[in-house]
């Protein structure tokens, strides 16, 4: 069993302030996470090997990178040739932002 006197100086070390009440309690509480704590070093371990990821045999799949920038999309060139205006092989558009300092809108 823990006692009232070690909860106290596990709460002033963590800083925390706890009346009677809390202290009696958090001391039961700490005793019973402390007996299954016990109970588990009961377990036998023996021929199992230590796994601290559980998933350690999956393996993340990537694909390579392709850079797309020199093969514009099938449509790009008719959506360019029907927008009001274009700049640098973009659709030019309102700011979204606007920067006071600013007097244009690129």
């Amino acid at each position: 069993m823990i006692t009232k006197k070690e909860v106290e100086k596990i709460a002033s070390l963590a800083r925390i302030k706890m009346n009677d009440d809390e202290i009696e309690t958090m001391a039961k509480e700490l005793a019973a996470v402390l007996e299954y704590v016990d109970q588990l070093k009961e377990v036998n371990t023996r021929g199992t090997e230590p796994n601290i990821n559980p998933h350690h045999s999956l393996k993340n799949v990537f694909r390579n990178d392709i850079d797309l920038s020199h093969e514009p999309a099938a449509n790009t060139t008719k959506l360019l040739e029907q927008a009001p205006e274009v700049k640098d092989g973009f659709v030019k558009v309102k700011a979204v932002f606007s920067n006071e300092k600013s007097s244009n809108n690129e």
